[in-house]
């Protein structure tokens, strides 16, 4: 068993499992990259999950599912599109359309043909 000190060069292997468990907080850090391969990857925590990056990419070869409880919402500046079990109101450019059990109601704004 190692304690205190830096090493250059770190393998850890495990063959069936591998657990790492820790009391209090723990962190993972580099100065490059870090990049993570498996079959699966999945973060549960018990609170709140939080991912902040200067710009965040993602790719899927077939569905993305965002799935809650409550409500999502997907915002640009003061744009934004929020989804609930009944309802979706999308705010854009100081108008404001919601689709509900009452049907589509503009608030703001107007309903054109061309």
């Amino acid at each position: 068993m190692c304690s205190g000190g830096f090493y250059a060069d770190l393998h850890v292997l495990g063959i069936k499992k591998l657990g790492v468990m820790l009391q209090s907080q723990g962190n993972i850090s580099t100065q490059k990259g870090l990049y993570t391969h498996s079959q699966t990857l999945s973060f549960q925590a018990q609170d709140s999950t939080s991912i902040e990056s200067d710009s965040i990419y993602m790719n899927a070869q077939s569905d993305i599912i965002h799935t809650t409880s409550n409500q999502i919402t997907h915002q640009v500046g003061d744009t934004s599109i929020t989804t609930k079990g009944d309802s979706v109101i999308i705010k854009a450019g100081g108008v404001e359309v919601i689709i509900d059990s009452n049907g589509l109601v503009v608030k703001g704004g107007e309903i054109k043909s061309e």
